[in-house]
């Protein structure tokens, strides 16, 4: 392990989506569900992953600043 890493204590990967974020794509690309909310969190976070689930919101509501930002600095504060 490199130094730098050692002193680097957040997770390395942020997840974060909406529970309502769900897209259903027809046959023309393949007829697949795309649901991030339904991963199993547990195990992704075993692998190191930080994951967020804003309860209640959609893709596009997931993404707005008022969303985002404080997620991002609790994320970030970690390292410091």
């Amino acid at each position: 392990m490199l130094d730098v890493e050692a002193w680097i204590r957040f997770r390395r990967y942020l997840c974060f989506a909406g529970s309502a974020d769900v897209i259903e794509y027809g046959e023309r690309w393949g007829g697949v569900r795309v649901a991030p909310a339904e991963l199993p969190v547990d195990e992704v976070r075993s692998w190191g992953w930080s994951v967020e689930i804003l309860e209640g919101l959609d893709h596009t509501q997931a993404m707005q600043p008022e969303h985002v930002l404080p997620i991002l600095k609790r994320w970030l504060q970690q390292a410091i």
